[in-house]
């Protein structure tokens, strides 16, 4: 509702007639080649999928004995109700469709959550929304967890429409010694809490200056036990036996799905309805003249496997909301990815890297269909029904993310007479070395036209253009490309940038136009020695009768410790130009195509050209550049 703030809307002609502009926000269903996704807030956690109360604070319960069971269902409200007619299964499809299908086929792995959760263990739950009082006992966990299910719970009936989902998350072992399960988002409480507030979960002790010597010695007293108990039951035991991370504030808990309606909202605004009026009754002043309007309708939709979609692609999300990004996940497999309720900046990286190299948030539209505004007196024989405008996207060339293994070898002395005798003389020598290489692939084909159709009011087609660029085509085991019904071939999202060039000596060479390539190698060394030198003194007295007696030694202490730690990344940022191959024109039947043959080597520019007329016969077009002729109309470095 406020895409059009601070944008023009109408303008005055100067004849008198006026061009109104409706404008509307702009949509998107992907982010490059992935669905785009959406940040939503839960409503509460709970022990059964189709649970009457959705609002439960709890992330797990105990018994009078202290046995923890896990509240593993999160409950969410459905942005669009259901209806209860749908029998179990097509309400499980129709879920999974909606929240959690990759553009693939395949079913998420696994949830981002981040949640505003009690780590004091002192909080105690109120009857009603949670008490302000106790904000500073609240911090945000984030982290990912397994989907054990999903789906639709059933309890949860208005209208005839249910209107809550349930997600089952996959529980974490409590404790490694003494087993159990919990909820991750609690152990990712836990985890921060030993990280981030040791005070918290070490009962540290206050200074000496937060109350006094005798506070001061309680505190050491009660750290020392506290110590002591972790060495018995174990850390998340006693968090768990002492209520850290029970509770949590739901509705500031936010997991991140799939957006359902494969509409999302953006930030910039789109033209819906252009407008022209030509106030023709005002400026004739008179009532015998009827005013009139023009203009045309925009439409930004698709319609994929059924469903009318928005066929808007943003490049990227905006950096504000960039935890709603889908490429933005822990490096690797979740079975590979250790400690994943760790913030990030300690114990896992998150994808993708070389992030900073990625354009910035835009949205481009695979298809517009314009349409003139129905006349007055509904002519329809001579009216253009519609024009498709088609345009290349991100969807069909996406950023390109690659990267190396770890490489990392360490070095120590083999074991050996000489490493022995350094040992024992206190001589100590070791090193670190890692290596990583990164590739980023970045193109320019988001926006760029791909080819229009014109029909006319009968829906039939008029005439089309369409832009086709060099790039690969998909291939069988055998290296035979892989044809679609209609016999062609299947196109991939990689560029080719190999053409055939002419330079003003008449040489013709095989080379690639239009890559920018950047390489940043990023070396780093350091070093760390260690040297100690001193003297062990001793002395003895004792009596030999009747004379007493006194020894003394003198011991050398010498010891020497040598650490060496080096990395070398390799960062490679490719950028590619799309290569316009040839442009194919349709009209009434007749197909005209016309093929960019030869490019200049210095420019770029399209020298040669082919063309089929209407008896299939190729017809060049060649332009002979002047700086082929005239030096000074060329590089300088001719």
């Amino acid at each position: 509702s406020y895409a059009s703030a601070y944008s023009l809307k109408s303008i005055e002609t100067p004849s008198g007639g006026t061009i109104e502009v409706t404008l509307k926000s702009d949509q998107y269903a992907y982010v490059q080649n992935k669905r785009a996704m959406d940040i939503i807030t839960i409503t509460g956690a709970g022990s059964d999928k189709n649970a009457s109360n959705v609002v439960g604070k709890e992330l797990y319960s105990k018994n009078l004995l202290g046995k923890v069971t896990p509240n593993d269902f999160i409950y969410f409200k459905l942005q669009d109700p259901v209806s209860s007619d749908l029998s179990d299964a097509d309400l499980k499809k129709l879920v999974k469709k909606k929240y959690f299908q990759n553009e693939d086929g395949s079913i998420l792995k696994y949830l981002y959550f981040k949640s505003l959760v009690e780590v004091s263990g002192r909080f105690k739950p109120l009857p009603v929304e949670f008490n302000p009082i106790y904000t500073n006992e609240f911090e945000y966990v984030q982290g990912y967890s397994g989907i054990e299910d999903f789906g639709i719970n059933t309890s949860m009936v208005s209208g005839g429409k249910y209107t809550h989902g349930y997600i089952q998350l996959k529980n974490v072992k409590l404790s490694e010694a003494t087993g159990g399960k919990v909820s991750p988002i609690s152990k990712a409480g836990w985890q921060f809490t030993r990280m981030y507030l040791p005070h918290i979960a070490y009962n540290k002790a206050p200074s000496m200056g937060d109350g006094g010597g005798l506070k001061h010695i309680a505190g050491q007293l009660s750290s020392v036990l506290g110590t002591i108990q972790d060495m018995t039951m174990g850390f998340n035991n006693k968090m768990a036996s002492k209520d850290h991370s029970r509770y949590f504030n739901p509705n500031k808990t936010f997991i991140k799905l799939q957006n359902p309606r494969r509409a999302k909202y953006g930030g910039g605004h789109r033209v819906e309805k252009l407008v022209i009026k030509d106030n023709w009754k005002t400026i004739s002043g008179s009532n015998n003249y009827n005013d009139a309007e023009y203009g045309q309708e925009y439409n930004y939709t698709i319609v994929k496997d059924g469903e009318t979609i928005s066929s808007g692609v943003a490049q990227a999300e905006p950096i504000i909301i960039q935890d709603a990004s889908p490429y933005k996940w822990p490096d690797g497999p979740i079975e590979e990815v250790k400690n994943k309720l760790a913030p990030n900046d300690q114990l896992y990286q998150e994808g993708p890297f070389g992030q900073s190299f990625m354009p910035s948030a835009s949205v481009a539209y695979s298809k517009i269909t314009v349409k003139n505004l129905q006349y007055k007196n509904t002519v329809t024989v001579n009216a253009t029904g519609h024009v498709d405008h088609y345009n290349y996207t991100a969807y069909d060339f996406p950023i390109k993310f690659k990267k190396t293994g770890l490489s990392a070898h360490f070095y120590s002395p083999k074991k050996s007479g000489a490493s022995f005798l350094k040992s024992l003389i206190g001589l100590k020598s070791n090193s670190l070395e890692a290596t990583q290489g990164f590739y980023i692939e970045t193109n320019n084909m988001h926006g760029v036209k791909k080819g229009e159709k014109i029909f006319n009011e009968s829906g039939d087609q008029i005439s089309a253009v369409t832009y086709e660029y060099k790039r690969e085509f998909f291939k069988d085991k055998s290296g035979n490309y892989i044809l679609d019904e209609n016999n062609r071939r299947i196109p991939t999202s990689e560029l080719v940038n190999q053409v055939q060039t002419l330079d003003k000596d008449g040489i013709i060479r095989t080379e690639n136009i239009g890559v920018e390539l950047q390489a940043v190698i990023d070396s780093k060394y350091s070093s760390t020695t260690s040297e100690t030198s001193g003297m062990n003194i001793s002395s003895n007295s004792f009596t030999i009768p009747p004379i007493p007696a006194w020894l003394m030694s003198l011991i050398p202490k010498y010891s020497k410790s040598e650490s060496a730690y080096k990395t070398l990344s390799f960062t490679k940022v490719v950028n590619r130009l799309g290569v316009l191959e040839k442009v194919v024109a349709e009209d009434l039947g007749s197909v005209v195509e016309t093929k960019n043959v030869l490019y200049d080597r210095e420019s770029g520019q399209v020298i040669l050209t082919e063309t089929q007329n209407q008896y299939d016969d190729p017809v060049f077009n060649f332009t002979y550049l002047a700086s082929w002729v005239y030096k000074q109309m060329g590089p300088s470095y001719y």
